[in-house]
């Protein structure tokens, strides 16, 4: 018997989940999360136009979004991503980008114009500790109850 990741995560509003480079965590560990960078991330259908209208921070409501975008990270930019989780807080507000991909139906990508400040970090994880279904030996559902799981735990 298996549980669908849904059922694995805590009530929704208490925790978001933010993905990024590796790279950036010692800057956000000390600094919290800043939106004074413009968004890496360039529109497919128009070359040149990126995603946000000003500087913002992006979560996801669910896990497994944030896995799928950290994975987006890592082909996309050829560097190690992690997860962040986050104290959900009062900033946070639907992200107004109508691309259904982000989160694929699982939850709702948010959106903050405020910096969120380190003491919201509640953990962290490097995508390559969740494994693969190969390595876990696991079916894609189990695999996905399994990092749900593991970055709930967090």
């Amino acid at each position: 018997l298996f549980m669908r990741y849904t059922d694995l995560v805590e009530a929704p509003g208490q925790f978001v989940y933010h993905a990024t480079k590796a790279a950036n965590l010692g800057k956000i560990m000390q600094k919290g999360l800043t939106f004074f960078n413009d968004s890496l991330w360039v529109k497919a259908a128009n070359p040149g136009e990126r995603y946000q209208d000003g500087p913002s921070v992006f979560a996801f409501e669910n896990p497994m979004p944030a896995f799928r975008w950290a994975h987006k990270i890592e082909w996309e930019f050829d560097t190690p991503a992690v997860i962040i989780k986050l104290k959900r807080g009062n900033s946070w507000e639907l992200d107004p980008s109508p691309d259904f991909m982000m989160t694929m139906g699982d939850g709702k990508a948010l959106e903050s114009k405020e910096m969120i400040p380190a003491s919201d970090i509640k953990g962290v994880v490097l995508l390559e500790r969740l494994g693969t279904p190969v390595s876990m030996d696991m079916t894609s559902q189990e695999f996905d109850a399994h990092v749900a799981q593991a970055l709930e735990a967090l």
